[in-house]
């Protein structure tokens, strides 16, 4: 091989590797994974990985949350201090949430699905959306492996 022809598989290994990240991604997220750019979708993985999707929930205990983020405007991250994390899609999206602060419009002590947040921007102290929260959808390590 020469080098020119290193130099293009190098770039087409570049070039494929957002896509085998979305390959690889588990069957059973949900819907709202497809729409998730190369490195969300990694980060979902890794948040995924080893764990046994449950049944949705309508509701989660907001004092058990030690982290939450938005993966993307569609798609919404909790982790709880078990180690559950739970994906929520926000009915139409939650336009601005991936790069601006979420805030629920009431005491946290439980999030429900039909919950809304506000979503904020900081820099300007100003609110530039709103979303009503969906199912939350667990992933669980397997206890019965010892994980």
């Amino acid at each position: 091989m020469t080098i020119s022809h290193h130099y293009l598989l190098a770039a087409a290994l570049l070039a494929a590797a957002p896509m085998a990240a979305i390959a690889t991604a588990p069957d059973d997220l949900p819907e709202s994974a497809a729409k998730l750019d190369g490195k969300a979708m990694a980060k979902l993985s890794r948040l995924v990985e080893g764990r046994e999707r449950g049944k949705p929930v309508s509701c989660i205990a907001g004092n058990r949350v030690r982290q939450y983020s938005a993966l993307s405007d569609d798609l919404l991250m909790y982790r709880t201090h078990d180690g559950t994390v739970y994906l929520n899609a926000p009915h139409g999206g939650c336009n601005g949430a991936k790069h601006n602060a979420i805030v629920s419009v009431r005491p946290v002590s439980t999030i429900c699905s039909g919950d809304i947040l506000t979503v904020e921007d900081l820099t300007v102290g100003m609110t530039v959306g709103s979303c009503a929260l969906g199912e939350f959808i667990p992933y669980r390590k397997d206890i019965a492996k010892g994980d």
